[in-house]
């Protein structure tokens, strides 16, 4: 977690990540200025890393029952909601993107390996970066009281495409 604290890290594909994923699944960090994501797969073929290196990318911002989700759709094929909880930060850091916006580094790894497989990054655009900021801030503020029981129901009742069509903004990247 230290090199996601700092603004900006270096990281190679085929390095070892520092980071251990407790699954299969995305995790969606924010720092002062930056977001993180880091996706872990068990099983990922060579097709599947291009498209995560540089197939279409759409990104989305949900906001269902207060539960913020950033969506991260690569082509038809994979689709990884990530709940973020910004009550969970000791403060709130993180900067009002306004006029620009934010830029998010991706990180791939193998899980059995917990090696770098694939990198990416992404720029959120002003619209999408500011809307991110203020439903963060306000889910800091207000501090979502038993969030793992809500998020547990949210799942429960909404697919992934389900939390995608809730969707109050999108943020598109076209290769």
């Amino acid at each position: 977690m230290d090199k996601i604290n700092n603004e900006f890290v270096c990281y190679c594909v085929g390095e070892k990540f520092d980071k251990v994923m407790g699954g299969d699944g995305a995790i969606f960090e924010m720092t002062e200025k930056n977001c993180f994501i880091t996706i872990g797969l068990s099983e990922m073929t060579g097709d599947d890393v291009s498209v995560f290196e540089s197939g279409k990318l759409d990104t989305y911002l949900s906001v269902v029952e207060g539960i913020v989700f950033i969506s991260a759709k690569f082509a038809e094929d994979f689709i990884f909601d990530m709940p973020f909880n910004a009550g969970l930060y000791k403060e709130f850091n993180f900067k009002n993107p306004q006029p620009y916006g934010v830029f998010s580094p991706i990180v791939i790894l193998d899980n059995n390996t917990n090696i770098i497989k694939a990198m990416r990054a992404v720029g959120f655009d002003p619209d999408f970066s500011y809307k991110l900021y203020v439903f963060a801030k306000r889910q800091w503020e207000n501090k979502i009281i038993n969030y793992d029981e809500r998020l547990k129901s949210v799942y429960s009742r909404y697919s992934p495409q389900d939390i995608i069509k809730h969707a109050i903004a999108k943020n598109m990247v076209k290769n």
